[in-house]
């Protein structure tokens, strides 16, 4: 995590805040950052044990190392989230050992069959072993007619929802691109942040959606976009045995860890 954080860190230098008079803000736009009182003896000492160390690509260009809590079993492709062109550092995968069996074709989009298949089960991943509670690997999110309709509605006047449609997924599962039908009118949502967001922050993208009894229930896996080092996955792996090494290896592609100062 100290690897990841310094080189996601030192990568957004120059690139984001540009406007304004500091090169880095605490909240989520480029790392969260709670204070002095929120440090530890033991991050701390990550962080002088890898002091100098960062990710760097293929290329050598340094590596903006993304992280999120919980992939739910498979991380995503960095342009199925964000606006920009493919990182081959940044490729979707099923978060697992190499011999583990996928839950669907490497690379492949899921079908709504193989995702609802994914998300009916705690599977075999990284994830799930953690030495505490992992509540967010799968979860059920229940949202009332009222509720969504207040919720859609406060953003795009289409009156009350009838039917949601997602009509673009990620090599993860996770929403690209959703429809919600109204009896005034039809909204159509890009990105799947904008469409946690409008959903009352959902955990995750990776969801199937069904209507129970007049509500609306979404059945999800992970927590956050998906993208790069799962954080859930780095402690399994590193419960496993796994050095920071193989665990950076592992989330993105063809990295390189070098030591820089």
């Amino acid at each position: 995590q100290a690897i990841t954080a310094r080189s996601e860190l030192l990568a957004k230098l120059g690139v984001q805040n540009r406007a304004y008079p500091y090169l880095v803000c605490a909240t989520q736009q480029c790392q969260v950052y709670g204070g002095v009182d929120k440090e530890s003896p033991a991050t701390n000492r990550a962080i002088k044990q890898t002091r100098g160390l960062m990710l760097f690509d293929e290329s050598g260009h340094l590596l903006d190392a993304v992280y999120h809590a919980s992939s739910g079993g498979h991380t995503e492709h960095n342009e199925y989230v964000w606006p920009g062109t493919p990182e081959m550092t940044l490729r979707g995968k099923f978060d697992a050992h190499r011999r583990a069996r996928p839950p669907w074709p490497q690379g492949d989009i899921p079908t709504e069959r193989q995702l609802r298949d994914f998300l009916s089960y705690t599977p075999d991943t990284f994830g799930d072993t953690v030495g505490f509670d992992n509540r967010v690997l799968r979860w059920t999110r229940d949202i009332t007619s009222e509720e969504m309709d207040a919720y859609v509605n406060a953003k795009y006047d289409i009156g009350s929802v009838r039917e949601i449609r997602v009509l673009s997924r990620g090599v993860s599962g996770r929403v690209r691109h959703v429809q919600f039908l109204g009896e005034l009118g039809t909204a159509n949502v890009h990105g799947e942040l904008r469409v946690r967001r409008l959903l009352g922050n959902l955990k995750s993208g990776m969801f199937v959606v069904d209507v129970v009894d007049q509500t609306w229930r979404f059945t999800g896996g992970g927590h956050g976009h998906g993208v790069g080092m799962s954080q859930y996955g780095a402690i399994g792996m590193a419960e496993r045995g796994k050095s920071a090494t193989d665990i950076l290896e592992h989330y993105y592609t063809g990295c390189q860890v070098e030591r820089t100062y």
